[in-house]
Parts: C-alpha cells; sequence; structure tokens
C-alpha cells in the first residue's frame, strides 16, 4: 500500500522522510519482494519457446540460468529443460511433466495443462534468445538491488572499516558486473563475413599499416603481429636481465606518448618512483642508473627529460 501510495501522491523523499511514512533509507520499498525488478510474461514466453522447440536451448543456455528466474516454478521448469537437454531427451510439454512428476508446485498450477498453456501462448520460438536477455536483465537488477541491502549493511557494522567496506563493496560490484558480461557464441559464417570484410579493407588500403592495431612504436616488430590487436594476449618471454621489462615499457611509452592512447602499467617487481625513473631514463636514451645516481647531464638531454613528464 505504501508503493502506490506514493505513486499516486508523487511524494518527494524529503516529504516521506519528514511525514515518518519511510526510513531514512527507503530500503523496504526498493526491497520490497512487490517491488524487485521481474517479468513473469517473458518467463513464461521463454518456457514456452523451449517446449515448443527444445533446441533453442542451445541459444538460450549461455543467456539465462535457473537461478535468473523470479518465479520459483519458472525456475524449477528451466532447471529440468536444462537436465533433459543434458541427457538428450526429447522436450515437449509430456516429457517436461513426466521429468517433474511429484513436484508440488507444478501440480498446483495444473501440472501438465500449465506447460501445454505455456506451449501453446507462444506464436513462435525464434524469438527465444530475447525473452532470454529480458529475463536476464531483470535477474541482473535483482541482485543489484541484493548487493546494495549488503553494502548497506556493511556501511554500518562497526566490525568492518570503511575501507574494508568500500573493497568488499567493490568485490560485490565487479562480480555482479561479470555476471552480465554475456559471451555469446557466434555462427562460423558471421565470424566468415566480418573477417573477409577486414582482409578486403587491407587488399584496397594504401597504407595498410593504418588498419593495424595499436603499434608498438617498433617497425619491424609491428610488421610481425600487425599491431596489438583487441582481445589478445600479447606476452614478453626471455631468460632474465634481457629487457623484457624496458621493452614493455619503451611500447607502454610509444602508446602513450605518440598515438595518444590510455596505458595502465601493473608491476609486481618495482615501485612507481622506479617505473617513473626507467620511463624518463628512456626518453633521454641513457642507463636509469645514471639517473638515479644525478650524474650530469647535456643540457640537451635535461630539456628532453622535462618533456617526457606531463
Amino acid at each position: 500500500m505504501a508503493i502506490a501510495f506514493f505513486k499516486r501522491r508523487r511524494l518527494t523523499r524529503r516529504d516521506a522522510l519528514r511525514t515518518g511514512t519511510v526510513s531514512s533509507d527507503m530500503t523496504h520499498v526498493a526491497t520490497s519482494p512487490s517491488a524487485l525488478p521481474h517479468s513473469l510474461e517473458a518467463e513464461q514466453t521463454l518456457l514456452g519457446a523451449l517446449l515448443l522447440d527444445g533446441e533453442r536451448i542451445i541459444d538460450v543456455a549461455p543467456v539465462v540460468a535457473s537461478t535468473d528466474f523470479y518465479d520459483p516454478l519458472h525456475r524449477t521448469v528451466y532447471a529440468a529443460i536444462e537436465r533433459m537437454h543434458e541427457a538428450r531427451l526429447p522436450i515437449d510439454p509430456v516429457t517436461v511433466a513426466d521429468a517433474l512428476r511429484g513436484e508440488e508446485q507444478l501440480t498446483a498450477r495444473g501440472g501438465i495443462t500449465f506447460l501445454t498453456t505455456l506451449a501453446e501462448n507462444v506464436v513462435t520460438s525464434s524469438h527465444a534468445t530475447r525473452y532470454a536477455e529480458i529475463v536476464m536483465e531483470k535477474s541482473l537488477r535483482r541482485r543489484l538491488a541484493a548487493v546494495g541491502d549488503t553494502i548497506v549493511a556493511m556501511s554500518r557494522d562497526d566490525s568492518f572499516t570503511a575501507t574494508e567496506a568500500m573493497e568488499r563493496a567493490e568485490q560485490h560490484l565487479v562480480a555482479l558486473a561479470r555476471r552480465g558480461s554475456l559471451n555469446l557464441p557466434q555462427h562460423i559464417a558471421d565470424i566468415g563475413s566480418e573477417s573477409y570484410d577486414r582482409y578486403a579493407r587491407l587488399h584496397a588500403a594504401e597504407d595498410k599499416t593504418a588498419l593495424f592495431g595499436v603499434r608498438t612504436g617498433f617497425h619491424e616488430l609491428d610488421q610481425m603481429l600487425t599491431g596489438l590487436q583487441p582481445g589478445s594476449l600479447t606476452i614478453i618471454a626471455a631468460r632474465p636481465g634481457m629487457g623484457k621489462t624496458s621493452l614493455a615499457l619503451d611500447i607502454g611509452r610509444n602508446v602513450a606518448a605518440f598515438q595518444r592512447k590510455n596505458v595502465a602499467l601493473f608491476s609486481l617487481e618495482m615501485s612507481k618512483q622506479e617505473v617513473m625513473d626507467r620511463i624518463i631514463a628512456g626518453e633521454l636514451g641513457i642507463d636509469a642508473w645514471r639517473l638515479k645516481k644525478g650524474e650530469r647531464l647535456h643540457r640537451a638531454r635535461r630539456r628532453r627529460g622535462a618533456h617526457a613528464v606531463p
């Protein structure tokens, strides 16, 4: 009733606090079961599409899991469909009802009649992936609300320092963000078409290096790698003392200084000051130890060193 009252009167947060109708953080409104984001229609239509064409589970499974369903019965039905697909069993209202024989929730909702109605209400199963995306979207919003409750609870828990609470909050949010990052399978025909277009652009371009990835600043290396490609992992490997770190810093410096791209550097062996010393030494063209010892530098090199520091 409180939620309907606010919508009808359109009270502001300050109005609600002044009248004492809600608590100062309004958490009970945001997390009330009736207020949690969900779409029963999308869940029912998705299940109907799977009951109509069980092979659609191949497209749907990478998008949504049984735990993403809001309705407990929908969750149970979807989990049964997943198990039946893994067992290579046919999927339709009759077989799913048999697999869930004795399930009280399904019996209370009509048993096989409930499943048959789900399938009959779906015109085509071709949009199953879109229905799954809607279910996943609502699930992420519910999880976000739960993370918000957790963060509020931690902020009030004196057993955590503020820093610890923020670190834990960040961990929860990162985990949720990863859960929402979908890497759906692609058909080889689609990938082949994209590759062909890229090859055609390269063949037609006069300056082919312009279509390379991020350039390292080393011409021969760029010719071999065609630049640093998005999504790829490039490892510099050599024996100790061969200059791996120096090469990585030079590449990073070239990318940042000449291509104006952002570069993040993570080091487990050097402090930030040591990294900066190496960058400036590389710009000056001298050994880093000379810089650390404070040796006198040529005036031109001092000017280059000043320009090396943004």
